[in-house]
This record gives structure tokens, C-alpha cells and sequence, in this order.
């Protein structure tokens, strides 16, 4: 309708009109300088109807959606606030949200804080296929930290192994690095930069439930600690060949596992006997 109108328009501004006895204004008649005013004027309206239908595309990229973007998904939301842009969706088959923040960086490579089945994941698309997951990370100047990601199916991207704790790191900085090993080359590093991510994240722990998150984990945590405790009394140095001196040990009371192995700390070997435990392989009975 807009195209239509503005081609009207634009043809009675240009087309001269003719009468039967020939024009129906002549070039130095009155009349014709209201024809140039009206011409004028046309103009004018056909610049803010121009300028109508640009606002009107522009304005409505940032608007809500119901759209489909091919896989399933209904897209309700696409909006950006500086470099990150958040995306809300919800999956066509069970309703659940989806959310996305994401984040450009360097060499190509791209940054994503997803909430996706009520599960938090964070990885880093390096655009270029990874040897492994062994990776370094920094946030801002404190020392690097090496830590092993898992590879994405295509070998393109990395995961961090837990996306929520990542993410309150990454909140908490204004910049991340991140060094890895591309397929047949040497170490490669690439930055990102993270400011912002702290207000960006509400939508992320709203739609994971991160509160609950949080409350599991504690009692876990709570957990956790309380089997090392009862566990913690059947660890002792070894002392009963003479090979383990110096090293710790571990005993199960019923003899099920009897000193297991050499640790060369109380630590070692007091975690190596809580995960017995948690196999269901020894201490049956504590």
C-alpha cells in the first residue's frame, strides 16, 4: 500500500496533465506557480512517508516475534544492550524457555550463555576445529588457570565444565581470555570482552532456576561433607608394608577393601575412600 501510494505520488508530480484544448496551465501562468507549490508539497509528504516506512522496519526488528526460526523453536524476543545480545525463545515441542546471551570476541570467535531444558551451558565457538579440551582461562590480570573443556560433536566449540559457576566468574570480570589448541597447529588465544554480563544474567538464572540450583547443591555440598567425616577415621598412614611408609592409606572396617592403594597425602587417599563409598564399593555399612 505504502509502495502504491508513493508511486500516485510521485507520478502526479511528474506527469504534466492535459486537457482537450491542450495544457491546462500554461509555463508563466498563476496557475502554475501553485502547480510548483503543490509539487513542493507532494515532495514533502512523499519524504515523510519515506521516512515513515524506514522507521517503521527499523523499529520493528527490535520487536517481539512469534516467528519460527526453523528448528522448532518460536522466537519471542531478539534485543541487544551494547555488545551483548540476549535472545528469548520457546521450544515448540514442550514450552520451555530458552535463553541466550551472546558475545562476540576475537579472531571470529563467539561467546554463548545459554538456558536450554532448564540446564546452564557455557561454551565458546573458536571457529576452527579443536585439537582437545585442555584449555587455559583468565578473567581480567589474575593468573591463568588450566582446566579440561569437552569439545562440541563438530570439534568447533568448547564447553566449560560447569556453565553456572563460569558464568558468576565471568560476571564478575571485564575480561576473559581463553587459550587453546587448534587441529595441527600450535596454542592460540583469543579475548573477549565481558562488562556487562552482570546485568545481562537475570534473565539466565530466572528462566534455569538457579535459586534451586543453588539449594541442591548446597545440601549436596552438605552431604558430602558429612560422609567425608564419617569416612575420615579409616584413614591413616600406612604402615603395614614396608613400600607404603610415608604414604596414607585407607581401611574398610568390614575388610571388604583393605588399604587400598599408597596416597602420598591424607587428602588423596580421604577422597579416593569417599568415592568408594559413593560406588556402593566399600564402608556398606557406615
Amino acid at each position: 500500500m505504502g509502495a502504491a501510494l508513493l508511486g500516485f505520488l510521485m507520478k502526479k508530480n511528474t506527469v504534466v496533465e492535459n486537457g482537450p484544448a491542450g495544457s491546462l496551465v500554461g509555463e508563466n501562468s498563476t496557475a502554475n506557480a501553485a502547480g510548483g507549490w503543490a509539487g513542493v508539497c507532494a515532495t514533502a509528504v512523499v519524504g515523510l512517508i519515506v521516512v515513515g516506512v524506514a522507521s517503521t522496519y527499523t523499529t520493528g526488528t527490535g520487536a517481539s516475534t512469534a516467528a519460527s526460526d526453523g528448528r522448532g523453536t518460536a522466537l519471542l524476543a531478539s534485543t541487544s544492550n551494547g555488545e551483548w545480545v540476549l535472545t528469548e525463545s520457546v521450544n515448540a515441542m514442550d514450552n520451555t524457555a530458552e535463553v541466550i546471551l551472546h558475545k562476540t570476541g576475537s579472531a571470529g570467535a563467539s561467546l554463548d550463555i545459554r538456558c536450554i531444558k532448564q540446564r546452564t551451558d557455557a561454551y565458546v565457538n573458536t571457529d576452527t576445529v579443536v585439537d582437545n579440551g585442555s584449555v587455559r582461562v583468565k578473567f581480567d590480570e589474575s593468573s591463568p588457570i588450566r582446566q579440561l573443556w569437552t569439545r562440541s560433536t563438530d570439534y568447533k566449540a568448547l564447553f566449560a565444565p560447569d556453565g553456572l559457576i563460569f558464568a558468576r566468574q565471568l560476571a564478575k570480570s571485564k575480561s576473559f581470555l581463553l587459550e587453546f589448541t587448534p587441529f595441527q597447529e600450535g596454542p592460540r588465544t583469543i579475548s573477549f570482552d565481558v562488562s556487562g554480563l552482570d546485568t545481562k544474567l537475570q534473565k539466565i538464572s530466572d528462566s534455569c532456576h538457579w535459586d534451586v540450583v543453588d539449594k541442591s547443591r548446597a545440601k549436596a555440598k552438605a552431604a558430602d561433607a558429612a560422609l567425608r567425616e564419617r569416612v575420615a577415621e579409616y584413614v591413616h598412614p600406612c604402615n603395614q608394608h614396608i613400600e607404603g611408609l610415608g604414604n596414607w592409606c585407607w581401611t574398610d572396617p568390614y575388610g571388604i577393601i583393605d588399604e587400598e592403594g599408597y596416597k602420598n597425602s591424607r587428602e588423596k587417599a580421604l577422597e579416593e575412600a569417599v568415592e568408594y563409598k559413593k560406588m556402593g564399593l566399600a564402608f556398606k555399612h557406615n
